[in-house]
C-alpha cells in the first residue's frame, strides 16, 4: 500500500513540474544521428519525428536531455511523456508502446583496421567488447554471446574511443550512430565487420497509464506514414553520412596553401627521386631474378623430391625433377593432380590428418613414412617432412620427400624373419609334444596286435602303428624346420606311401566312397 501511495505521489509531483498542456519528451544527450542535445535544443531523427507527431496532435512539445539510463527512469517516474526506444518484450510490459514503428533497427560490430575472423556475434566469444551501459546492444550481447567480455561505458562515444585506443577488441553499437561518431570524433582506422545484427524496430514509448495518449500518437504516426513524412525523415538522416556541424574548410584551405608553397621544391625532388627509383628498381629486379634462378637451380638439381601442394585442394602446384622421377611421371602429368592419387589406399587417412595439422598450425610436421603407388603399379616408400607456406597467394605445404624403399623392405624382411623364427620355435614345441603322444599310440598299437589273433583286428592295429610312425616322421620334419633336429634325406617308395595313406583313411571314410589304387 505504501509503495502505491509513493508511486501516486511521484506521478503527481512529476505532473506538477511539467508545463501545463505541453508534452514532454526525453532525448539521449549523445546518440547521433538519432538524437542528441546541442546548443540548448534536441537534434536528430528522433527529435524531428517527435516534433512532427506533436504538430499532428496540435500539442506544444518540450524536450529534456538525459543520459540514457536516466531517460528510462524519468519515463518510469512519469516526468516525461515520450521517449523513443527499441521494442522489446520487457518494455512492452512496462510501457505503452506505439504499434507503428518509426525505424527498423540494427547493430553493427566495429573493429580496428586489420582485424579479421569476426563474421558474426558468436565470434566475439572470449573477446573484450565495448557497449553502452543499459543500451539494447548491452542486452543483445549478453543474450546472444554470453561468453564475450562486455565493457560497459556511459555512452557510445567513449566506447569508440576505447576501441581506437586498442583497449577493447570490438564495439557493438547502432549501425548509424557508429559511423556518425567516428567522423565527428575524427577517429581513424576503424571499420565495421560482418553483417548487421537486426534487433527489431524503434517505437515511441509512453508511461503505462497513458494508453489513450499512445493511441493518439499511433494515429499521428499513421498519418505521417501515409503522407510520406516518415520516409522523408529517414532519407534525410540515414540516406547519406551526416556531420554534427557543417564542415570547416579553413584547415583544408590552409593545408592547400602550404602544399602549394612546396610544389615547386617537391617537383624537382620528385624528378630526381623518380630517376633514382627507376635505377634502384632495375637493380633490385635483376637481383631478384638472379636469386630466383639460384633457388630454382637448387630445386631442379636437388636429389630429394620437393613439392608444393595446395592446402585446400591438395593439388600439386610444383614438383621438381626428383619428385617427377620418384612418381614416374612428367611435370605436366603431376601439376594439378591431387597428391592423394599417388598414395597407397591405406595411407589416405594419415595424409588427411597431416594436412589438417598443417592447416591449423604454423610449424611443420615431423618426418613421416608413406607408401606410394606409381602409375605403373609399382610401390615404394618415402619419408616426408612438410611445412606450411604461402604460394601464389594461397596457403600451401612445402614437402620434402626421399626414397626409403630399400630401408622399408629390409625392415619388412627382418620382421618376416622374426615371425618365421617364432613359428619355428612354436613348431618345435608342438613336435616334441606330438612325439610324446605318438609314442604312446604306437606302443598300444603294438601291444594290441600282439594280444589278438583276429586277422581284421591285427590289420587295423598295424594301420594304427603305421599312422603313428608317419606322425613321427611329420614331427621330425617339424623339428627339422625349427632347426632342432638335423635333416636326413632318404629315398621313399611313393606307391607304398600312397597305399599306407589309403589304408589309414579307408576306415574313416563312409562306405559310399570307394578308393582304388
Amino acid at each position: 500500500m505504501r509503495a502505491r501511495l509513493l508511486l501516486v505521489a511521484l506521478l503527481v509531483f512529476a505532473a506538477a513540474t511539467r508545463p501545463a498542456g505541453a508534452l514532454v519528451a526525453a532525448v539521449d544527450r549523445n546518440y547521433p544521428p538519432h538524437e542528441w542535445w546541442q546548443a540548448g535544443e534536441a537534434r536528430g531523427f528522433n527529435a524531428e519525428v517527435l516534433r512532427a507527431v506533436a504538430r499532428e496532435l496540435g500539442e506544444p512539445l518540450e524536450f529534456r536531455p538525459y543520459v540514457w539510463a536516466e531517460a528510462e527512469r524519468a519515463l518510469d517516474r512519469g516526468e516525461v511523456d515520450l521517449l523513443c526506444m527499441a521494442r522489446t518484450p520487457r518494455r512492452a510490459e512496462r510501457y505503452a508502446l506505439t504499434r507503428t514503428p518509426i525505424l527498423p533497427l540494427a547493430l553493427a560490430i566495429f573493429v580496428r583496421e586489420g582485424t579479421t575472423g569476426i563474421p558474426d556475434l558468436s565470434a566475439l566469444a572470449g573477446r573484450t567488447v565495448a557497449v553502452e551501459e543499459n543500451d539494447i546492444s548491452h542486452r543483445v550481447l549478453r543474450e546472444r554471446c554470453p561468453e564475450a567480455v562486455a565493457v560497459a561505458v556511459p555512452d557510445q562515444a567513449e566506447a569508440l574511443r576505447l576501441l581506437a585506443a586498442g583497449e577493447v577488441t570490438a564495439y557493438l553499437g547502432n549501425r548509424h550512430t557508429g559511423p556518425y561518431l567516428i567522423g565527428r570524433l575524427g577517429l581513424r582506422g576503424l571499420r565495421t565487420i560482418g553483417e548487421p545484427v537486426p534487433i527489431g524496430e524503434r517505437v515511441i514509448a509512453l508511461p503505462s497509464h497513458r494508453a489513450a495518449l499512445r493511441d493518439r500518437v499511433d494515429q499521428a504516426l499513421e498519418r505521417l506514414t501515409a503522407d510520406g513524412t516518415l520516409e522523408r525523415l529517414r532519407a534525410k538522416w540515414f540516406g547519406r553520412p551526416l556531420l554534427a556541424t557543417p564542415p570547416d574548410w579553413r584547415p583544408v584551405l590552409r593545408a592547400i596553401a602550404a602544399g602549394a608553397a612546396l610544389v615547386l621544391l617537391v617537383a624537382g625532388a620528385l624528378v630526381y627521386w623518380n630517376r633514382s627509383l627507376r635505377r634502384e628498381v632495375r637493380r633490385r629486379t635483376e637481383e631478384l631474378r638472379a636469386s630466383e634462378a639460384r633457388y630454382r637451380a637448387l630445386l631442379e638439381t636437388a636429389l630429394e623430391a620437393v613439392l608444393v601442394v595446395d592446402l585446400e585442394t591438395t593439388e600439386i602446384r610444383y614438383a621438381n625433377p626428383a619428385a617427377c622421377r620418384l612418381g614416374n611421371v612428367s611435370p605436366e602429368e603431376a601439376l594439378g593432380v591431387p597428391l592423394s592419387r599417388f598414395l597407397a589406399p591405406g595411407e589416405n587417412s594419415r595424409f588427411r590428418e597431416a594436412f589438417e595439422a598443417l592447416r591449423e598450425g604454423t610449424r611443420g610436421t615431423d618426418p613421416r613414412t608413406y607408401e606410394l603407388r606409381r602409375a605403373d603399379g609399382t610401390r615404394l616408400w618415402v619419408e616426408v617432412v612438410s611445412s606450411p607456406i604461402e604460394y601464389q597467394g594461397r596457403p600451401a605445404a612445402l614437402i620434402y620427400a626421399r626414397d626409403v624403399t630399400e630401408r622399408e623392405e629390409n625392415r619388412h624382411r627382418a620382421e618376416q624373419a622374426d615371425r618365421l623364427r617364432s613359428v619355428g620355435r612354436l613348431a618345435g614345441g608342438v613336435a616334441h609334444e606330438f612325439n610324446n603322444l605318438l609314442a604312446a599310440v604306437l606302443g598300444h598299437a603294438e601291444l594290441g596286435e600282439s594280444g589278438t589273433s583276429d586277422p581284421t583286428a591285427r590289420r587295423r592295429f598295424r594301420a594304427v602303428a603305421r599312422a603313428a610312425q608317419r606322425g613321427g616322421e611329420i614331427a621330425r620334419q617339424l623339428l627339422a624346420y625349427s632347426r632342432q633336429q638335423p635333416l636326413r634325406p632318404r629315398t621313399v617308395d611313393l606307391c607304398a606311401e600312397v597305399r599306407r595313406a589309403v589304408e589309414f583313411l579307408r576306415p574313416l571314410l563312409p562306405r559310399s566312397i570307394e578308393i582304388r589304387v
